[in-house]
């Protein structure tokens, strides 16, 4: 029975489709036409929903036994993976300030090193008379070698890798900065969600400062 009753709504539903897929609203008869076919494909979707909708209410419910016993399994793993990875890429940080401090510590020592003994040697020349000469020797830039980084910390068992971002921390300077030509304007995107709620509230064609406002006609089943 519920095999015919399922065969007669596909069948329906394809003959509807044949039917009024072509169907274009001309004049008033067409128009007035437009309502009875609307009420014929209403009662066709009843048809397939009739049908369809008892398997797609099981099919939900199987779906959603089987999704809770995976989270219920899944989701305290997926916490430790996440706490896990956080800990290490916490761990990773920590290692590359203290390697960025010691590379500055480093070069600081060897900048005041080499400065210490350029000033004994200009000290040096202006004791033997030698002014000109020490002059330039203060004058001359200091090079000093980049100092050797510490291995990068590494695991076998897992990769580091560095993820780039932006975030907006100040919209009114950003928004200064591209009507200025500084920034691009793809780094900001209209809010449709209070533009519609702006324009349910004025009802009234309106278009200024970039922005139009306008009405769609939405045609409904009696």
């Amino acid at each position: 029975m519920s095999e015919n009753k399922q065969e007669l709504a596909q069948t329906k539903a394809v003959a509807a489709s044949e039917k009024y897929q072509a169907f274009v609203v001309v004049d008033q008869g067409s128009l007035d036409e437009a309502g009875n076919v609307l009420s014929a494909i209403k009662a066709v979707r009843k048809q397939v929903k009739e049908v369809f909708k008892p398997m797609i209410d099981t099919a939900k419910a199987t779906l959603k036994e089987v999704k809770d016993q995976f989270d219920r399994f899944d989701s305290p793993l997926a916490v430790c993976d996440k706490n896990v990875k956080a800990n290490m890429g916490s761990y990773k940080a920590e290692q590359d300030r203290i390697a960025r401090e010691e590379l500055y510590r480093i070069e600081s020592e060897a900048r005041k090193k080499a400065e210490d003994e350029r000033l004994r040697e200009a000290e040096r020349l202006e004791a033997q008379g030698k002014k000109e000469e020490a002059e330039k020797v203060v004058a001359a830039p200091i090079v000093i070698p980049k100092p050797v980084p510490q291995p990068d910390v590494k695991t076998e068992k897992a990769t580091f890798r560095k993820t780039w971002k932006g975030e907006v921390v100040d919209i009114g300077i950003l928004v200064k900065a591209i009507a200025d030509g500084n920034e691009s304007i793809d780094f900001i995107q209209p809010n449709t969600t209070e533009l519609n709620s702006f324009a349910r509230d004025i009802k009234e064609e309106r278009e200024e400062n970039g922005i139009r406002f306008y009405f769609d006609t939405v045609v409904a089943n009696r």
